[in-house]
C-alpha cells in the first residue's frame, strides 16, 4: 500500500494548489502569505507494517510534521528569552522534546511541565503561530478497503470519510482480531477477497451492536442510517476484484511519507520553509524537485544543532536552527496530546476534575495557541485522521 496511491495525498502532477486550496476551503490570500515556517516531525517510524505479533509500532502514536511559523523574523533576542526560562542544562547541544519534557510520560503530565508552561507563554506572547500535519497509520491504512469496492464512485467525499472512518472504528474496537483478519488474508495484497470481505463486514455489525458504537453515534437514527448505508455498499460490491489491495507487498502498510512534505512545500510556496534534516524524505524529493516545480519554492533542509551545521557548512543563523529545536517540542507536545486525544476520542467532553489549577491553567493557554493559529490560517492544519478524531480537535479550537 504506497502512500503515493492515496488521492488524500493528491499527486501535484494532476491537482494543481489552487484545487487543494479549494477543496479544503482556505483562503487563497492567507495561504499566498510569506511567512517563515519552521518543521521537525514525530512519529516517523520509516516503515509502518503488520508482524506475526501485531503493528511494528504504538498504532495510537500519530506521525505529525509540524513546528512553529511566524510572519517576521524570529530575532535572536526573542529565541534567547525562551531558552533562558526553559529549566534544563544550559550544556546541552540541541534543545529536543526529549530533554523539554522531562519526566512527563504522557499530555497530562506535560501540563505540570515548567518547559511547556514557558513555550506557551513565549508563543503567546510573541505572537507566534504553530502548525501541524498529522497521520493516524492504522486510519491510513484501512482506507484502501473502501477505494477498492466499486460503488465508491457514486459516493461523495464527505460520504466516504464518513464510512472509512466507521470501518477504521470497528476495526480499532478490537485491534487483535483486526490484526488477526489482516494476517490471515495477506493485507494488503489479499489473497482470498470473499473471506476477506466477510470478515469486515461482520467488524462492522459487531460494532453496531456494541455499546461503544453509541458514544460514537449517540443520534439512533443517524447511526442506523450510516450503518444501513455502509452494509448495503459491501453487499451489493462485487469483490472478484479488490484494485487497491492486490499487488502490494504483505504486511507493509505505509513505506513513505515524504508527500505530507511536499504537500506543505507546494501549498505554502510563497513562504519560506525550513526543515529538518530526514535523509530518507530529502532523496525522493531530489527526484521529483522538476516534477512537481520544486526549484522556485523557498525551502530548505538544515542541521538543527548548530556545532554540526556549522561543522557541514550549512549554518544559516543561530535563530533559525534553534527554531527548528523550538518545533521539535512543538511536534512532540502535539504528539502527546493527540495521543491522549486518540485514547479518549468516543468521550465528548474532556475530564479535568483530576487536574489540578496548574494543569487547568496551562491546559487553557494550550487550546488558545491551537485557536489563535487556526484562526491565523486554517491551512496551518492537516489531517489524514478518522472523523471522530478530527471533530475532536475542531470541537476544541473552534
Amino acid at each position: 500500500m504506497p502512500i503515493n496511491r492515496r488521492i488524500y495525498m493528491m499527486d501535484f502532477k494532476d491537482i494543481t494548489r489552487n484545487t487543494i486550496i479549494d477543496l479544503n476551503g482556505f483562503s487563497k490570500t492567507k495561504v499566498d502569505k510569506e511567512y517563515k515556517f519552521f518543521f521537525d516531525e514525530t512519529g516517523n517510524v520509516r516503515i509502518f507494517k503488520l508482524t506475526d505479533k501485531g503493528f511494528n509500532n504504538n498504532e495510537n502514536t500519530n506521525f505529525i510534521l509540524g513546528g512553529i511559523v511566524s510572519e517576521r523574523e524570529i530575532s535572536k533576542q526573542q529565541i534567547d528569552t525562551l531558552f533562558s526560562a526553559f529549566k534544563m542544562s544550559k550544556n546541552l547541544p540541541e534543545i529536543k522534546f526529549k530533554s523539554f519534557k522531562g519526566g512527563s510520560k504522557n499530555f497530562v503530565d506535560l501540563l505540570k511541565n515548567k518547559n511547556f508552561q514557558a513555550l506557551l507563554d513565549w508563543i503567546l506572547k510573541n505572537n507566534i503561530w504553530i502548525h501541524w500535519a498529522s497521520m493516524d497509520n492504522f486510519y491510513y491504512s484501512t482506507t484502501d478497503i473502501l477505494d477498492s469496492l466499486n460503488l465508491t464512485g457514486h459516493i461523495n467525499q464527505s460520504e466516504l470519510f464518513v464510512y472509512k472512518s466507521l470501518i477504521y472504528r470497528s476495526l480499532k474496537m478490537n485491534t487483535n482480531r483486526a490484526i488477526a483478519i489482516f494476517l490471515r488474508n495477506g493485507y494488503p495484497d489479499v489473497n482470498n477477497n470473499k473471506r476477506f470481505i466477510k470478515s469486515i463486514l461482520k467488524c462492522i455489525k459487531d460494532f453496531r451492536s456494541s455499546p461503544l458504537s453509541n458514544s460514537f453515534y449517540p443520534n439512533l437514527f443517524e447511526k442506523n442510517n450510516i450503518f444501513d448505508n455502509l452494509i448495503q455498499i459491501f453487499n451489493q460490491s462485487s469483490i472478484n476484484n479488490l484494485p487497491f489491495l492486490t499487488k502490494n507487498e504483505e504486511k507493509k502498510l505505509i513505506d513513505e511519507y515524504n508527500l505530507i512534505y511536499q504537500q506543505r512545500m507546494v501549498l505554502f510556496d510563497k513562504s519560506s520553509l525550513y526543515f529538518d534534516h530526514e535523509l530518507n524524505v530529502e532523496r525522493e524529493i531530489s527526484k521529483k524537485t522538476n516534477i512537481y516545480d520544486l526549484q522556485n519554492i523557498k525551502f530548505q533542509f538544515l542541521e538543527s544543532t548548530i556545532s554540526k551545521a556549522k561543522q557541514n557548512n550549512e549554518f544559516v543563523s543561530e535563530e533559525k536552527h534553534k527554531s527548528i529545536q523550538i518545533s521539535d517540542c512543538v511536534v512532540g507536545s502535539l504528539g502527546m496530546f493527540f495521543e491522549f486525544l486518540n485514547i479518549n476520542v468516543s468521550t465528548h467532553i474532556i475530564d479535568t476534575s483530576n487536574w489540578n489549577t496548574g494543569q487547568k491553567e496551562t491546559y487553557k493557554k494550550w487550546i488558545t495557541v491551537l485557536k489563535l493559529s487556526k484562526s491565523e490560517n486554517k491551512a496551518f492544519t492537516n489531517y489524514i485522521n478518522d472523523e471522530f478524531f478530527v471533530n475532536k480537535i475542531e470541537s476544541l479550537i473552534n
